[in-house]
């Protein structure tokens, strides 16, 4: 890993996104010597799920803050003791899902009686978003359980070379 001046990082950036060529091929050396930066902008579940949390939270940064924390609480408490990275994209989408989900909730209970077609618009991102939870999580339960049989299989396989040696 090389470390780079953010302000000089900076510069190569705009200057990649202002179509210099050299500028481009040197952003991608700095990404390939530091993987850590591109893995970290590439997480587009960590994105989406940062935006929902900039939604909920209208600048307020307790709540940011608070609202992360319960979503780190939830996906910990989704993944299983070895997660695949099956189950770690399964369980991103559950949170994201989850967070739109209570953010249309939110919503929908500041609704002006007056605005009937807000209102509806907001009932049915809230129904649109309950469907999206209910399969995130179907779909987790489904990977779960086929991790779990492969697991079992593989143990019990184990067991039979194990006994015949």
């Amino acid at each position: 890993m090389r470390e780079l001046p953010s302000e000089e990082f900076q510069a190569i950036i705009d200057a990649a996104n202002g179509g210099d060529e050299d500028a481009r091929k040197r952003l991608h050396q700095l990404l390939d010597w530091n993987p850590q930066v591109w893995k970290s902008c590439s997480d587009l579940a960590g994105l989406a799920m940062s935006a929902l949390v900039n939604e909920i939270a209208c600048d307020d940064q307790l709540i940011a803050e608070s609202v992360r924390r319960r979503v780190g609480e939830l996906k910990s408490s989704l993944l299983s003791e070895d997660p695949s990275r099956l189950e770690e994209l399964s369980v991103d989408e559950v949170a994201i899902c989850w967070l739109r989900l209570q953010f249309t909730e939110y919503r929908c209970t500041k609704l002006d009686e007056n605005s009937r077609e807000w209102a509806e618009f907001w009932v049915k991102q809230r129904d649109r978003a309950q469907r999206a939870h209910e399969s995130a999580v179907r779909h987790l339960l489904t990977v779960q359980q086929a991790e779990n049989r492969l697991r079992r299989k593989g143990s019990a396989q184990g067991k039979v070379v194990a006994s015949n040696a």
